[in-house]
């Protein structure tokens, strides 16, 4: 009977193996992610010194009940930029999982996160920082689990190309410069050219009255040949 009773509970411990040992290696089963930085195959200028943070992004994922590609679009349209994104990482009180984690010499960033979180598939999102040129890398959305290619079978080591976008400087408004001397004088010679002019011809003073003289003459000159014209007349008769 010691016997049976010994070969049952190693019969029972074997059971309680096979289900509490599952559990607890999901619970442990890290996930290796490795983040390439390279662009086409060579290193981008400015990203020498990049880092990434990594957030919790689980509670999100379950509650908004959104695919990945899904969460990517949604977050790539709302919030493009880190200003934003940063807005959007408090307004979701996401946990950092890793506060930083600096570029090798290759371009690569490797770190790892849990499988699961709260026993619910997790997910994960990554920001880039210290970007120090044109080119900004895009944040990177990751949802576990993740299978190998044509297979059913889940990938514990993640290779991820980061991808860039265009850095938008804002423009300041163009200063309008004062115009020089010879700019104000040439514009002003254009406004003025082709225009009638606005002064006048006057007589001079000298000029009427030598013109009042002379008509004032010739009315006395018209006025004395009249009279002698009439003083002939008369002495014909």
């Amino acid at each position: 009977m010691k016997k049976i009773a010994a070969y049952f509970g190693l019969i029972l411990l074997v059971i309680n193996g096979l289900f509490v040992l599952p559990a607890y290696a999901v619970e442990q089963n890290p996930v290796e992610v490795q983040i390439d930085t390279k662009k086409e195959g060579k290193l981008v200028p400015g990203t020498e010194n990049v880092d990434f943070a990594v957030y919790d992004l689980s509670n999100w994922r379950h509650t908004n009940d959104r695919t990945e590609k899904e969460a990517m679009g949604f977050l790539m349209d709302e919030q493009v930029t880190k200003e934003k994104m940063q807005e959007f990482v408090a307004a979701e009180q996401l946990q950092v999982v890793h506060e930083s984690i600096r570029v090798d010499r290759e371009g690569k960033a490797v770190f790892t996160v849990e499988r699961y979180q709260n026993k619910k598939d997790a997910a994960y999102l990554v920001l880039a920082k210290n970007e120090t040129s044109d080119q900004l890398l895009l944040p990177i959305v990751i949802y576990l689990p993740q299978y190998y290619l044509d297979t059913e079978n889940e990938s514990n080591q993640l290779l991820i190309y980061g991808k860039y976008a265009d850095k938008e400087v804002p423009q300041e408004p163009k200063k309008e410069e004062p115009p020089t001397r010879t700019e104000v004088v040439q514009k002003t010679t254009e406004l003025t050219q082709g225009l009638p002019s606005s002064s006048k011809s006057y007589p001079q003073t000298n000029d009427v009255a030598t013109n009042g003289i002379v008509l004032g003459g010739l009315v006395l000159l018209l006025a004395a040949m009249g009279l002698i014209k009439t003083n002939l007349g008369g002495n014909k008769e």
